[in-house]
């Protein structure tokens, strides 16, 4: 009976020494909840301007309003479902204002698939909206960065990697190294945009 209570007491010495390892082991992540607010300095079409996202829901549906600081103030919101989130390649980087549902594109984040393909496999592809149809882009996994951004005002550094494209190499984004919430904090094409400040708005 000794000997039993004995090779129990290790077993759960084992298990309690495993439950603080993983806990030290694991990364923080930054994820973006409902009333965060999102600045992003967006530059190399005209005069520099601030593009700001308020984000309303996450769930069923990730809802966010943005506006530009812009001469023309364009303003609008946009619908994403969870299962574009998870799976979707369109990647639509253009505003035009007034209230939009996308269809099998994310923006701002990027699908749970891109990330995992950019990370376990090298590569994604992405389909940018053009005027006619889309244009299908390889980009691939570039290396981790550190990254500081401000939230709420104070100076906090996250783990990053650039996706670069494979037929430009001027074009990359820098993606946030969460599984669960890839969004983009810097990205540069045919302008740039660049993530200011989080703010948490109650």
């Amino acid at each position: 009976m000794i000997c039993i209570n004995q090779k129990l007491n290790r077993i759960g010495l084992i298990l309690v020494l495993a439950m603080f390892t993983a806990c030290g082991s694991k990364k923080s992540a930054l994820t973006i909840s409902d009333n965060y607010q999102l600045v992003y300095n967006l530059s190399g079409v005209g005069t520099p301007y601030n593009f700001i996202v308020d984000v309303i829901d996450r769930e069923p549906d990730l809802v966010f309003d943005y506006k530009m600081t812009n001469s023309s103030e364009t303003s609008g919101r946009i619908f994403m479902t969870q299962g574009d989130l998870d799976t979707a390649r369109g990647q639509n980087n253009y505003f035009r204002g007034g209230q939009r549902s996308l269809k099998k594109q994310t923006t701002i984040w990027i699908s749970k698939r891109s990330y995992a393909e950019l990370k376990n496999n090298g590569s994604t592809v992405f389909f940018f909206p053009q005027m006619f149809g889309s244009k299908k882009e390889e980009y691939k996994y570039d290396g981790e960065e550190k990254y500081e951004v401000s939230i709420n005002g104070k100076a906090k550094t996250v783990t990053t990697f650039i996706a670069r494209s494979t037929q430009n190499d001027a074009h990359f984004m820098r993606i946030l190294d969460n599984a669960g919430d890839p969004f983009i904090l810097e990205m540069e094409m045919d302008f740039k945009i660049e993530l200011k400040e989080i703010n948490f708005v109650d």
